[in-house]
């Protein structure tokens, strides 16, 4: 997965040039940085496919961070410009929505999870 990410970085920063290929290489860096989070919760992962599916609150934070860890930063900065306040610094930034988005998918594995072992 790391291997798939840094390869996905050096297309991300080839593409800035050209907006397309600029998202298209964010998305592939996202559902990289997604399946680094969902593996780190492997043991739940495990759990969700053996059927034991079960799904709590905490599915009320993953949604709405899945969708804002999946917009490229070029979009917050032309939406909201550069500087600003600090959780719109945060968003424009790929390296922290890097991390944002293996948070992510630990939450994803967590808010299916029965926290059957």
């Amino acid at each position: 997965m790391f291997y798939l990410m840094v390869e996905t970085f050096y297309e991300l920063v080839k593409a800035l040039n050209d907006v397309n290929g600029f998202n298209l290489a964010y998305t592939k860096m996202s559902l990289g940085a997604l399946g680094v989070g969902i593996l780190i919760e492997w043991k739940g992962l495990k759990n969700i496919f053996l059927g034991y599916i079960k799904v709590n609150l905490l599915m009320f934070l993953t949604i709405p961070l899945l969708v804002i860890t999946f917009i490229p930063p070029l979009y917050w900065i032309d939406w909201y410009g550069l500087g600003g306040p600090f959780y719109k610094q945060v968003l424009q930034i790929r390296e922290v929505k890097a991390v944002l988005t293996v948070v992510t998918g630990i939450l994803l594995v967590r808010s299916l999870n029965s926290n059957h072992t």
